[in-house]
This record gives C-alpha cells, sequence and structure tokens, in this order.
C-alpha cells in the first residue's frame, strides 16, 4: 500500500510538472504580439481564398496584385481568440472608380469610392482558426477584356495582438499531454522520463506554431495526430500485457563471398555503368529534366527554397539537392542551360544512378541468403534490366531511387537499435516524397513485434522531429508557404483520378479519367466530381488507400517470418499506385525492389514481378513516348487496357499469396553454412 501510494503520489508531481510547463508555453506562445506579410500570389496557395484570378504584377507600383470577381472570400488566420488588425492594398481603374464593401463578421465596412490604390485599416475580432473576410462591389471590364473585373487586392499585412488560447485548442492540448503521459508510463517510462518527454513534444510544437505555422492553422491537426499516435501506443502497451506478442523467425545470414561471385559482379557492375551511361545521352522528352536544372540554377544563384518562387511542388529533400547541385556545378564551371550537355545531365542524375547502384548491391546480398551463389546474381541483374527502373533514373532522372534506397535500407534496420535507423531512414524518405507513407503500416507492425509499443512511440516521436529538423532550414529562409504547398497542396496540381498511370481507376473510368483523356484529348473528368453516395473520386480513392494499407497491416500483424517484410512492402507501395487518385505512371517503381525481394524466397513472385514489369513498361512508353518509333503502335487503347488490367490483377494475386502463410522452410544450400534459425 506504501509503494502505491509513493508511486501515485510520482505520477501526481509529473502531471503537475507537466501542466506547468504547458501552462508556461501557452502563455509564451499566446502573449507575444506576431505579424504576418501577405503578398498576392501566396493567397490561394497558403490561405484559402475564393473569387480572385490569377496574380498579375504591376510595373507601376512594383507589387503583385489579384483581381475579384465581383465578390471574393479571403480566410484569414486567427491563432488565438483576441484582436487582430488587417491592412490591405485595395484598387480599381481609375477610369471606372468602384464602390467596395469589406465585411468580417461583427459588420461591414463600405468605401464609397476606389479608383487609385489605397491602404485599407481595419480592427478584426478573431474567430480561430480561420478569419472570413469578403470583399464585394461591382465588376467591369478593361481593354476588351472578358473577365468580369472588380477591385484588386494588392499586398497585405496582419498584425495579431496578444491573444488567449481557442477552448478546443486547449482542451485538445491537455488530453493530447495527459495521454502522451500514461501512454509512457504504461510503456515503462519513469515518471520524471514521461512528463520531459511530454513536455518537450508539446512545447516544441508550440514553439514551431509561433515561429510561424500558424498561418496555416495547423496545429490541432499536428496535436490530434500526436493524440492518435498516444493512444494507439497505449492500446498496444495493453494488449501485449493481455496477450504477448509472438517472436518473429528470423531468416539465414548470407554464405560467404567466393572467388566467382566476385568476377561476376565486376561483369554486373561493368554492364549496369554501359546501361546507364547510354541512358543519360538520351534526350529526355517529358520536360523535367530541364525543370529541375532550372531549380537548381535559381537556387544557386538565389539561395535555398528560391524554387519555390518558380511554382515547384517537390519537397525539401529533393530541393536541398538541387541546391547541392547547382553550387557544384559552379564550382565545377559547368553551365547548367535548359539544353543539357552530357556532363551536366550526368551531373543531375548522378544522386539517383547512385542510389540505383546501391539498391543492386543490396539486392544481391539480400538475395544470397535465399538463392544459391551460383544463380544469386540474377536478381540484381533482372532489377537492373526492367525496364521502368532504368528509364526512370537514366534516362528520365527522376530521384525515385533515393527514396527506394532509403526504404529498403529502413527494412534492414529493423533490427538495430531498437528500429531507430528504420524510423529515422523512412523520415529521410518522406522528406524527399511524401509517397513513402504507404511504408508506415510495415513499421508500425513489425517495430512493434520486434521492440514493443515503447519502439514504436519513441520512434514515431524521433521521425516527427526529424522531419521537422529537415523543414526547419527552409522555414528559417522564408519558404515556409512553399513547404506547405509540397506537403498539403500538391494533390490539387494533378486533379484527375489518373494522372498518367494504368491503374484501378483507368481501368474503371475507360481511360476517360485520366489526365490526357483517350485519343490524347485533355479529359474534364476531375477526382473532385462526386461518383457515389455524395463522395467524390478523390474521397473514394483516399478510402480506398486507407482501408488498403489497414489490410496490409492486419497481414502483417499475422505473419511469423520477418522475410514477409519484404511482400508487405511491396503490396503497400502497389496499392498506393492502384487505389488513390492522383497517381503517375513512374510510382511503380517502389514497388519493383521489395517485390523482388520477395521472391528471392517464394519464387512464384516472380511471375507477378514480369507482369508488372510489362504493364509498367507500357505504361511509360505509351504515356510519355521515350521510343517515337513505338508510339503509333502503342497508341492503341488495348495497350492502357492491357497494362491497367495486369495491374490490378496482380495487386489481387500478391494480396492472396500475404493472405497464405508462409511456408517454413530455408534454402538447402545454406546448410553446410549455418544450422537452421531459431524463434527469437
Amino acid at each position: 500500500m506504501q509503494s502505491m501510494f509513493r508511486r501515485g503520489w510520482r505520477d501526481m508531481l509529473g502531471v503537475l510538472l507537466l501542466l506547468l510547463a504547458l501552462l508556461l508555453g501557452v502563455w509564451l506562445r499566446y502573449s507575444r504580439p506576431q505579424q504576418l506579410l501577405l503578398r498576392a500570389p501566396s493567397l490561394t496557395q497558403t490561405l484559402p481564398a475564393a473569387g480572385v484570378y490569377a496574380a498579375e504584377h504591376s510595373d507601376l507600383f512594383g507589387w503583385d496584385y489579384r483581381w475579384t470577381d465581383g465578390q471574393a472570400l479571403l480566410e484569414l488566420p486567427a491563432p488565438g481568440v483576441g484582436r487582430l488588425s488587417w491592412s490591405g492594398v485595395v484598387g480599381a481603374t481609375a477610369e471606372q472608380p468602384l464602390p467596395v464593401d469589406i465585411c468580417q463578421q461583427q459588420g461591414c465596412l463600405h468605401i464609397a469610392s476606389v479608383g487609385q490604390p489605397r491602404t485599407i485599416h481595419m480592427l478584426l475580432t478573431a474567430s480561430p482558426p480561420r478569419l472570413k473576410l469578403a470583399l464585394s462591389g461591382p465588376t467591369t471590364t478593361i481593354g476588351g477584356d472578358a473577365r468580369p473585373l472588380g477591385v484588386y487586392i494588392g499586398p497585405q499585412m496582419l498584425v495579431v495582438g496578444a491573444t488567449r488560447p481557442p477552448w478546443r485548442t486547449l482542451a485538445l492540448l491537455l488530453t493530447t499531454a495527459l495521454t502522451l503521459y500514461l501512454a509512457l508510463r504504461a510503456l515503462g517510462s519513469r515518471w520524471w522520463a514521461a512528463a520531459g518527454l511530454s513536455a518537450a513534444a508539446l512545447l516544441a510544437l508550440l514553439a514551431w506554431d509561433y515561429s510561424g505555422l500558424w498561418q496555416f492553422a495547423l496545429l490541432p491537426l499536428l496535436l490530434g495526430l500526436l493524440l492518435l499516435g498516444a493512444l494507439g501506443s497505449l492500446g498496444l502497451a495493453w494488449y501485449a500485457r493481455w496477450r504477448p506478442l509472438q517472436p518473429l523467425a528470423w531468416p539465414p545470414t548470407a554464405p560467404p563471398w567466393q572467388r566467382r561471385e566476385w568476377l561476376i559482379g565486376l561483369g554486373i557492375a561493368g554492364l549496369w555503368l554501359l546501361t546507364r551511361l547510354i541512358a543519360v545521352g538520351l534526350p529526355e522528352r517529358v520536360g523535367d529534366l530541364e525543370l529541375f536544372t532550372r531549380w537548381a540554377n535559381i537556387q544557386a544563384q538565389q539561395g535555398l527554397g528560391a524554387a519555390y518562387a518558380l511554382g515547384s511542388d517537390n519537397m525539401p529533400g529533393n530541393l536541398y539537392l538541387l541546391w547541392l547541385q547547382g553550387r557544384l556545378a559552379q564550382a565545377l564551371g559547368l553551365a547548367l542551360p535548359d539544353t543539357l550537355p552530357y556532363a551536366a545531365a550526368l551531373l543531375m542524375k548522378a544522386p539517383a544512378l547512385l542510389a540505383e547502384a546501391a539498391c543492386l548491391l543490396l539486392i544481391w546480398r539480400y538475395g544470397r541468403r535465399w538463392w544459391s551463389p551460383r544463380w544469386a546474381w540474377l536478381l540484381p541483374l533482372i532489377y537492373m534490366l526492367t525496364p521502368s527502373i532504368w528509364i526512370n533514373a537514366g534516362w528520365w532522372g527522376q530521384t525515385d531511387a533515393l527514396i527506394i534506397l532509403a526504404l529498403l535500407g529502413s527494412v534492414l534496420s529493423l533490427e538495430r537499435a531498437q528500429g531507430r535507423w528504420a524510423w529515422a531512414l523512412w523520415a529521410l524518405a518522406a522528406l524527399f516524397k511524401l509517397q513513402a507513407v504507404f511504408a508506415l503500416p510495415l513499421l508500425l507492425i513489425a517495430t512493434a513485434r520486434r521492440w514493443g509499443a515503447r519502439a514504436v512511440l519513441h520512434n514515431g516521436l524521433l521521425a516527427a522531429a526529424l522531419l521537422a529538423i529537415g523543414m526547419l532550414p527552409m522555414q528559417l529562409a522564408g519558404h515556409g508557404d512553399g513547404v506547405y504547398l509540397a506537403v498539403f497542396k500538391s494533390v490539387e496540381r494533378w486533379p484527375f483520378p489518373t494522372a498518367g498511370a494504368y491503374n484501378g481507376w483507368y481501368l474503371l473510368t475507360g481511360g476517360r479519367g485520366n489526365m490526357d483523356g483517350p485519343g490524347g484529348a485533355p479529359t474534364y473528368m476531375r477526382d473532385t466530381d462526386v461518383l457515389a453516395l455524395g463522395l467524390t473520386y478523390r474521397q473514394v480513392g483516399m478510402l480506398a488507400f486507407g482501408l488498403g494499407l489497414l489490410l496490409v497491416g492486419w497481414l502483417c500483424w499475422r505473419q511469423r517470418q520477418q522475410s514477409r517484410h519484404w511482400l508487405v512492402l511491396a503490396t503497400a507501395a502497389l496499392i498506393f499506385f492502384v487505389l488513390p487518385t492522383q497517381i503517375h505512371e513512374r510510382f511503380m517503381s517502389f514497388t519493383f525492389a521489395p517485390l523482388l525481394l520477395a521472391a528471392a524466397q517464394q519464387r512464384r513472385l516472380l511471375a507477378a514481378y514480369a507482369a508488372l514489369a510489362l504493364a509498367n513498361a507500357i505504361n511509360l512508353l505509351r504515356a510519355l513516348g521515350f521510343v517515337p518509333l513505338l508510339q503509333d503502335w502503342l497508341q492503341a487503347p488495348a495497350w492502357a487496357m492491357l497494362s491497367a488490367a495486369l495491374t490490378v490483377a496482380t495487386l489481387l494475386y500478391v494480396l492472396w499469396t500475404l493472405a497464405l502463410p508462409a511456408a517454413r522452410r530455408y534454402p538447402v544450400s545454406h546448410s553446410l553454412h549455418q544450422s537452421p534459425p531459431s524463434l527469437r
């Protein structure tokens, strides 16, 4: 009884210290004035807005502005409850001055006549998370322009004074803090460590919100994700006490290297180098490499993140790499024009090619655990000659090989340092492309099965911290709105059921939902159109993707062998290609490496690999026109439908294979090198 009493007082003290730290953090967050300059191009990027046209530049006044279509609705950020002041440049034409009404919830400001630009000042009452400001007035046309033009909106300044937090945000903050503390205590942390880690995580979120995140109104979302993770870890900890998790069977180690294998390796390396050097010199017909080169140039000249000013929707990792390539080109004296000479093209494609070479080495090294040294060299050879792989990096110049390498390393690192390296590599992959989210079910389940719920929570916080640190240089350079666009708005760039991928949506719509419809004509079908039951194509696609990942997570939970992780990862990657909307044709590349490693154990999966390789080769060659001689032949609709049908059928086959129990057998060729592995 006395021991329980002491533990109770310690937890009460830990919770009290946690609440005091949060109280201090909330006071520091909401008692400091802040200001935000809103330029016209960012209105529809970082803020929700309606009734405004694209940004234009005024040489006379030296600023950007947007015309309104009679009535415009701006949703300004409101981080807390209290007073804030808004100053905005509003103007009309000198020939036809117009009356303007600027309204908020408390009332309207009527301006009888607006001609030349003038700055309007208003004191507003904040209503978090967004404050709606409506500008309305009559419209006119100028110089035969058919657009109905109202007034135009120039630069704006938002000044936030001392406020108090919204009660919903405060309640969510307290609930997250207590749940996180309980989860850490249930996972075996000491009371002071649980209180300190919980306070550190939440204070970091408040500090990030104060430093600029508040303009995107993301604090409730991030708190909700942290609360969901804490609840999941708490539930997993209680489940493990009720029903202990069974250990996984560990795959065999590879046999010692033989001299003949080194010679074969040199031959494969030479063949890879020859094919890639030829591919580097081939003309890239899509235009992406020219765009990457332009971004590398401007970042080398104007600084980190300047590519966001040109409309880039890339994640920070890609832009960091382009910045380094631009600076390296300057140091080497290489010009990076739109039409690249061979040396410059090689420089731009080098990171992806080196990552691809590392993937080949990993595939060969892991394949030797299951195939005899006499045949293991076939695995890297198959991967190297897969059309989608050498087109993606060597010809097209995409950086997907970097994400593939990070994900392969993540799976291989699950047995090291309680999974911390695995989650760190996943965060690196997500910093380059958010498509790495499909690997999360595997990481969550595998970490829980091997290291327990405590490792899940700690590693999740580590990955979140690494992502925040990776985005910090862009925030400090003043490009936080660009990062926001890359994370939350890139899905609006190609609003079609499929953006070039011959997947489930291509099959369902008969090709009409593709970004380029039948015959190459642009489609008028958007993924924001209603499909059924009031749900849009995009919502149905995201729902199907979420359910697919839940199914993969459940199948992963049922596995008893660690080597099945490759099949889990391949299935999740294929689900990502088939089910969501707005998928590009090259996203199939994430599937090939893990599927080939799964086929090293279950050789019947080589048929699935061959089917996907054929389907995606048709997809790439038909959609992108890499080989002009084949274009007329491939334009027959039957080829696209064949590619989509093969992809969907292969997904069903891979899911069926994953649902079947794995054979508990190990290669006979390894019996001389080790005894059969035992359960850990």
